[in-house]
């Protein structure tokens, strides 16, 4: 969890950085700020969980600050100091969320209570959200299951497919058969799915992967612990019998999960254009053996790498184009190009897979999906070319300045779908300077073109045309920061008069 301290008091800073081992319940102080507009800096640059502020601050006050911070982050929690006893402050505070305000003289272990029972929260909610992103993976499995077919059906190096695969399949057991069914009827699958599964879960065998047929075939992929169970459970398989079917179940076993097993599927379908996987329920949904989609896949994905955006764009255009106005299949196509580019199974690489599918699951539109595709794509490229990661940065500012939450965490969780700390230390490196520095920059430049070139003298219109509509009073004190004059005194001046930033 990371905190920062705000408050124009040096002593009572020095205090509260000082009063608490902050590292001894599960805390890094990141920030000491010595007003409202200091800390709203630090918070668009630093992310923190926390913020401890005073309410009574120079240039932007307590609630000022909490009144912006939270539009930019609005799981942001903030404690408030106060020496002023008034339920005023108090009750504006809890318009925004604010539920802890305490009195100064801060009392340490008051402090310390609150500290610990915000994690405790932060915690239990990350708790609930991963909760979720294990029910988003799960419905999304059958989409890496999908995937794994497709390119181990184009794939004759069934050692790399397994071993890229099996990480993220999760397969529970280590001892793996392949069960295979013969002689079943489509008319019959559904019933003989159904059985086949009671069967299973009388042994107590679990399925590691979905049922696969093709033509009169069921293929199971199966954790089988003994010679014994697997004669038990061929001798319950062949006894199954459907009415007007010609001929009766005969089981074989395959063992080896990765050199027999895995050529035993793939040898027994890949010659099929149809192919059936069937989830839990039975449902089944159609694996055309498409001979061209996994290697286009593979080949784009091999030539995107290393593309500018430009010729991109121009790439998934074209591989667009096919779909129409079928939204379902542009999705899959997004999804498994995005399987192809990324790799990574850690935590927090599962977050953004998790928020890309579920900006991905709300497209209605082939368009959308494409966009979302196309801005996928650039964010996956090599490192030596990230550079044009930032000039998207710099374009999407320029079209968007006028919205007021614009910050760098939501350009990377909703726009490039990267991780917000990696992007600013890539813009940093690129430009020399923190994004929330370029960007008040920016709107501070945009806003004196705009003063200069209509002589206006409704600073809540030029406030509002970039990005301060709510609080034009700090518009004028960050504009005064950089030119040291107000709006106001830059509208009366004469034409020929030149005023730089700082």
């Amino acid at each position: 969890m990371r905190v920062i301290v705000a408050d124009d008091e040096e002593i009572i800073r020095n205090a509260l950085a000082h009063m608490i081992d902050y590292s001894s319940i599960g805390y890094e102080l990141v920030g000491i700020a010595q007003n409202g507009m200091e800390a709203y800096g630090m918070i668009c640059d630093e992310y923190p969980d926390v913020v401890i502020t005073d309410i009574r601050m120079p240039i932007l006050d307590g609630l000022g600050l909490i009144e912006r911070a939270v539009k930019l982050d609005p799981n942001l929690r903030f404690v408030i100091l106060s020496g002023y006893d008034e339920f005023e402050y108090a009750r504006q505070a809890m318009k925004f969320g604010v539920r802890d305000y305490l009195l100064k003289p801060t009392d340490r272990d008051q402090l310390m209570e609150v500290l610990v029972r915000c994690r405790k929260e932060k915690e239990e909610a990350r708790q609930r959200m991963l909760s979720e992103q294990r029910k988003m993976l799960g419905d999304l499995r059958t989409t890496v299951e999908e995937s794994y077919l497709y390119e181990g059906l184009q794939c004759r190096e069934f050692h790399a497919v397994y071993q890229k695969y099996r990480e993220r399949l999760k397969f529970r057991g280590e001892i793996l058969h392949a069960c295979i069914c013969n002689y079943v009827e489509e008319r019959f699958l559904a019933e003989a799915h159904k059985d086949i599964r009671r069967i299973l879960n009388k042994y107590g065998i679990e399925m590691e992967f979905p049922a696969v047929y093709v033509k009169n075939t069921v293929v199971l992929v199966l954790n089988i612990p003994s010679v014994t169970l697997c004669k038990q459970l061929a001798g319950n398989l062949e006894s199954l019998r459907y009415r007007g079917q010609l001929v009766s179940f005969t089981v074989e076993f395959v063992q080896d999960a990765e050199e027999a097993l895995w050529n035993m599927i793939f040898g027994r379908i890949s010659r099929f254009n149809r192919i059936l996987l069937l989830d839990e329920a039975g449902e089944s949904s159609v694996i055309s053996n498409d001979l061209t989609s996994p290697w286009k896949l593979e080949r784009l994905r091999e030539e995107i790498l290393y593309l500018e955006p430009k010729r991109i764009q121009e790439i998934l255009e074209g591989m667009f184009s096919q779909f129409s106005t079928d939204t379902e299949a542009a999705k899959n196509f997004t999804m498994g190009l995005y399987l192809k580019l990324n790799s990574d199974d850690s935590e927090e690489a599962m977050e953004i897979a998790c928020d890309f599918f579920r900006s991905l699951r709300a497209c209605r539109k082939v368009g959308e999906v494409r966009e979302m595709c196309f801005r996928m794509a650039v964010g996956s490229m090599r490192p030596e070319e990230k550079r044009s990661v930032v000039d998207m940065i710099k374009s999407y500012v320029n079209s968007h300045i006028s919205d007021e939450n614009l910050s760098l965490k939501w350009l990377a969780e909703n726009y490039l779908f990267m991780n917000v700390q990696y992007l600013s230390q890539l813009f940093i490196k690129k430009e020399g300077e923190r994004f929330s520095d370029y960007l008040n920059r920016m709107r501070m430049e945009k806003a004196r073109r705009l003063i200069l070139t209509y002589r206006s003298d409704n600073i809540k219109d030029i406030a509002s045309q970039v990005g301060f509509e709510s609080n034009p009073r700090y518009f004028g004190q960050v504009f005064k920061r950089y030119y040291g004059i107000l709006p106001s005194e830059l509208i009366v001046q004469p034409h020929n008069r030149e005023v730089t930033g700082k």
